[in-house]
């Protein structure tokens, strides 16, 4: 996507002409990455300053945007004052912009870097819940994730998160928490003036220029905002810090500012850029991208930290539901730490599927690249037989006769909680077999030496989520550094756990049912006759069960260990009738 001279064009807002609800934003390439449902369906590309244009969809696609052109009979001769636009912006929001609950699906990244090297890149697809006018107004459900860091960043952010974040990125939406300067009673301490005129999709657009007042003595903001000419609607406004305010900025507040008290943390910060866009459609102005960069010093001596810091965000809503909203439930809420801590350094982009994201710059692939583990090989089959339980949870990667799982989030199947895993629907008899080999996702050469973390062979009841039954029979660590065959039967949520103590990081594992019995063997490699470890009866079970592989990853607390390190490879698989 270029302009008419060859110049990448950022931030072009594309969308299906099948669903308008359905988009993206090109990347500082210029470049978009969107599934359409096929041939005879179209694009829309949207960009302020610039040309609306509508395109047959097609792959790959080379754009051109020619620059907008305002024809002076659409707009008033006499223009209006600043402060009026503003009054009229104000008034504008509770309807031009929709006040109703609301639920979309946004894709975010966030990138974390120091005055030495990138710390962390984290990227996410959330269900994007709503609510105007209430205490909560933002809640998020995780849909799919994935987050590499580097230990630096770890112990910045184990006890403390100075800033960003996605429910940050959607409150810049204007009529969820309205600026300063689109409030009535901070009119009298902004200067307006009215700059010039532009386009957004053939509309003509006012471009208003604030600043706090000389001698306010409060921390304000300074910049941009383009007003709709015809709703006086704001389509996008730009801001920060203004230098006038500086002096009276308050670093923290709170309990951001009692956290960081007792944790002897010392945050200054530097300057601020917020970017919110919006697009009218059927008759409200939505936003559909957020971005924001915060720099600022972080001190706490207890940990030898001192850095000079700025996280970059950005955020692009890709679809919208119709209909009423309810939030999601509690256990389904999005909290910081469900983020995959595992990046992959090829930066596979099959991760995604058809869900919408910003295609990654070659600047972000490098710090992928940075950050990343070990590449491990290419993802499953699409035509596989395997079937993903909870797919954020795991990675999953496929070798000849071989299929390799690393947990991405801390998870674990025990007591009331699942993980994810890889599982075909068994009706009856069967056997599952697989040789199970157990390693550090980082070090492939070493066994795994912290927390719970393990893989194995895992059968369990459909549809019991909320009190859980399965049976576990895995290989690896139970709490400390010591290598174990695991032995769970979970009943209704409750766990009991058998551990076996093995040297080896490398097993033959098989799980039989018979009837109502289930028998737990295992073998060395090369050898040729199982070893029956024990049995146990689950009278009550239906005949048809999952039966697959699983992996996962626990520990207590946040610290820069506590993160999932396991690699778990499954060899020659067999799931017999």
């Amino acid at each position: 996507m270029t302009d008419p001279e060859g110049k990448p064009l950022a931030g072009v807002y594309v969308f299906t002409g099948s669903d308008a609800r359905v988009g993206t934003v090109t990347n500082e390439e210029g470049v978009f990455r969107l599934s359409f449902p096929g041939p005879g369906d179209s694009l829309t590309f949207s960009l302020l300053g610039f040309q609306r244009l509508r395109l047959p969809a097609t792959s790959p696609m080379e754009v051109i945007l020619k620059p907008g052109v305002i024809q002076l009979a659409e707009v008033n001769v006499v223009l209006p004052k600043a402060v009026a636009l503003v009054r009229k912006a104000i008034e504008a929001i509770p309807i031009r912009y929709e006040q109703k609950p609301g639920k979309s699906q946004a894709f975010y990244r966030e990138i974390i870097r120091d005055q030495e090297a990138d710390m962390a890149l984290s990227e996410a697809v959330f269900e994007v819940f709503t609510f105007p006018g209430k205490k909560e107004k933002v809640l998020l459900k995780l849909v799919q994730g994935r987050s590499g860091r580097n230990v630096k960043a770890t112990r910045l952010f184990e006890d403390f998160h100075p800033g960003g974040g996605p429910q940050e990125a959607i409150g810049f939406d204007i009529r969820l928490n309205p600026p300063t300067f689109l409030q009535n009673e901070f009119l009298d301490r902004y200067d307006y003036t009215l700059d010039s005129m532009t386009v957004l999709d053939e509309r003509p657009v006012y471009v208003v220029r604030f600043d706090q007042r000389e001698g306010v003595r409060k921390a304000l903001q300074k910049g941009v905002m383009y007003l709709d000419s015809a709703t006086a609607a704001v389509v996008r406004y730009e801001a920060g810090f203004s230098p006038r305010g500086l002096p009276y900025l308050r670093h923290l507040s709170g309990s951001d500012q009692l956290i960081a008290g007792l944790l002897r943390i010392d945050l200054v910060r530097k300057r601020l850029d917020v970017r919110a866009d919006y697009r009218f459609r059927e008759g409200i102005w939505e936003m559909t991208y957020a971005a924001f960069s915060f720099h600022f010093q972080y001190r706490q001596p207890k940990k030898d930290l001192d850095v000079q810091a700025v996280i970059t965000s950005e955020l692009v809503i890709t679809g919208r539901s119709a209909g009423p909203v309810e939030p999601p439930v509690v256990a389904d809420r999005w909290l910081p730490q469900n983020l995959a801590i595992n990046l992959p350094t090829d930066y596979d982009e099959t991760f995604w599927g058809a869900l919408p994201v910003i295609s990654p710059t070659t600047a972000i692939r490098e710090v992928a690249r940075e950050l990343g583990g070990a590449v491990v090989g290419p993802s499953l089959r699409q035509d596989t037989v395997w079937k993903k339980l909870q797919a954020p949870f795991l990675q999953v990667m496929e070798q000849p006769s071989t299929l390799v799982l690393r947990p991405l989030v801390k998870s674990a199947w025990r007591d009331d909680r699942t993980g994810g895993m890889l599982y075909q629907n068994r009706t009856g008899d069967f056997g599952l077999e697989a040789l199970v080999q157990v390693r550090k996702a980082r070090d492939t050469t070493q066994a795994p030496d912290r927390g719970f973390q393990a893989g194995g062979l895992l059968i369990r009841v459909p549809d019991h989520d909320d009190a859980p039954d399965h049976l576990f029979f895995g290989l690896g660590t139970g709490g400390n550094q010591n290598l174990k065959l695991l032995i769970q039967n979970t009943i209704q949520g409750r766990s009991a756990v058998q551990p076996i103590r093995t040297e080896s990081d490398n097993q033959w594992l098989r799980i039989e049912r018979r009837g109502n019995e289930f028998r737990f063997l295992t073998r060395k490699e090369g050898a040729g006759d199982w070893t029956l470890v024990r049995s146990i009866r689950r009278d009550n079970w239906p005949e048809t069960v999952q039966a697959g592989l699983a992996a996962y990853a626990d520990f207590t607390g946040n610290g820069p260990k506590m993160y999932p390190d396991l690699q778990v490879k499954f060899s020659r698989t067999l799931l017999t009738p």
